[in-house]
C-alpha cells in the first residue's frame, strides 16, 4: 500500500452523525489503480472540512475495483461512476462536474493526496474574494522517488497575468509553474461554462486556466502553503513529458490570445524549442520556432538566455545543472515567507477518519 507523507493520521473508527449538507464535490478520476485510490481517498476523508461528497470516476471499466475500495470506508459521501469506455482524465473530470450536487468542485488525481486542512483553508480564502468566480489553488509538495520540493516556489499574485505566472521563468534552472489540478477549488458554475477540453493530450491544466482567465468575473488566488502532494516518477515516459514539440506549438498558436507576448516567448523557448532539441528535430524545426519567438512574442533578456541555453547546452548537462542547483527537500530563498516546509507538513497530525453510513 502506498505510504502517505501525511502518515500520522488517526485510524478509522465507527459510524458518526450525518455531516452537514455538502457544499464541495471532490472529483477523482481513476483507472485500475486501487492502491493509489485508497491513499487518495484517505487524504480526502481526513479533511477537517467534512461538508463534502466524493465522486470517483472509474474511467474505462465497470468500476468494480474502485467500488471495492470505496466500500472499505463505509462512508455514504462516496460514490463510484463507472465509464465503460475509456474517456481520459479531462472528460472524466467533466462528467464528475456534471454529476456534482454542490456549488464547489475540488479535483484530486488518484495518485495525489491532500493536506488535512486543504479544503478548509481554501474555503476560507473564497470568503475574502469579492468576485463571481474565485478559482483557488495552493502550492504543492512535489514528491519523487528520490527527492521532494515545493512548487511553485512562489505563490501567484493577484496583479499578474496568469500566463506570466505560468510561463515566465526567473532562472534557467526553474521548471514550469503550475496550478496543478489536484490543488484546484473551483465553482461548479464556472466549470460547466468552461469544461476541460478532452481532445488535448497535453497542457490540459494550462489550457483550462488560460480559457478561464478570459471569463468575466474570474479571479485567481493561491494559498501560499503546500496543501497537496503531487507524486511524480522521475524518468517516467509520460504523455506530459513527451517530446512532441509540434503539438505544443500548435496549441500555443491556437491559444495565443491567452498569453501575454512575454509569456508566449517564454513558452516557445521552454516548451517548444526545448522539446524540439531533445527530439533532435534539427534547425529546420528550430528556425520557425525562433521566428515565432521574435515576431509573435516579446523577447526579454531572461527568455533569450533561456532560449540559448536550450539550443546550445546539451540536455544531460541541463539536467545536471538543475539537480546541482536544487537543495533536497528545501524551498528556495524565493519561496513565499509563510510557506510550510516539507518537514513541517510531515510532522502534522491528521484528524481521525470518520465513516458515514
Amino acid at each position: 500500500m502506498p505510504e502517505s507523507l501525511f502518515s500520522r493520521a488517526g485510524s478509522m473508527h465507527g459510524h458518526a452523525d450525518r455531516p452537514r449538507e455538502a457544499d464541495i464535490t471532490v472529483v477523482i478520476p481513476t483507472h485500475q489503480r486501487p492502491e493509489l485510490l485508497r491513499r487518495a481517498l484517505m487524504s480526502v476523508l481526513r479533511q477537517s472540512y467534512s461538508a463534502l461528497e466524493v465522486i470517483v470516476v472509474s474511467d474505462g471499466d465497470d468500476g468494480s475495483d474502485a467500488q471495492a475500495i470505496v466500500d472499505e470506508f463505509r462512508d455514504r459521501r462516496l460514490r463510484v461512476v463507472p465509464l465503460w469506455l475509456r474517456r481520459g482524465g479531462a472528460q472524466a473530470r467533466n462528467i464528475g462536474v456534471r454529476m456534482a450536487r454542490t456549488p464547489w468542485i475540488a479535483f484530486l488525481d488518484d495518485d495525489d493526496e491532500w493536506h488535512p486542512e486543504k479544503l478548509a483553508r481554501q474555503m476560507q480564502a473564497t470568503r475574502t474574494m469579492q468576485v463571481e468566480f474565485p478559482v483557488i489553488s495552493s502550492q504543492s509538495l512535489v514528491q519523487s522517488n528520490t527527492r521532494a520540493w515545493i512548487s511553485p516556489e512562489r505563490a501567484f499574485q493577484a496583479d499578474e497575468a496568469i500566463s506570466d505566472f505560468l510561463f515566465c521563468r526567473s532562472r534557467f534552472i526553474d521548471g514550469a509553474q503550475y496550478m496543478q489540478t489536484s490543488s484546484l477549488l473551483v465553482p461548479q458554475e464556472l466549470l460547466l461554462k468552461i469544461p476541460f477540453r478532452p481532445h488535448l493530450r497535453r497542457h490540459q491544466d494550462w489550457d483550462w486556466l488560460l480559457r478561464a482567465a478570459k471569463q468575466p468575473g474570474v479571479a485567481f488566488h493561491m494559498v501560499a502553503q503546500p496543501l497537496s502532494i503531487f507524486h511524480v516518477e522521475e524518468g517516467r515516459n509520460s504523455v506530459g513529458r513527451g517530446q512532441d514539440w509540434e503539438f505544443s506549438h500548435a496549441w500555443a498558436t491556437e491559444m495565443r490570445h491567452g498569453f501575454t507576448p512575454r509569456a508566449y516567448s517564454f513558452f516557445l523557448a521552454t516548451e517548444c524549442v526545448s522539446r524540439a532539441v531533445k527530439s533532435r528535430a534539427g534547425w529546420k524545426a528550430y528556425a520557425p520556432l525562433i521566428r515565432d519567438y521574435f515576431l509573435s512574442g516579446r523577447p526579454t533578456v531572461r527568455s533569450l538566455l533561456t532560449l540559448a541555453g536550450f539550443l546550445f547546452v546539451p540536455p544531460p548537462v541541463q539536467t545536471r545543472i538543475r539537480r546541482a542547483a536544487r537543495t533536497r527537500l528545501q524551498p528556495s530563498e524565493s519561496s513565499t515567507e509563510n510557506a510550510m516546509t516539507p518537514q513541517e507538513i510531515g510532522s502534522l497530525g491528521s484528524p481521525a477518519i470518520t465513516t458515514h453510513s
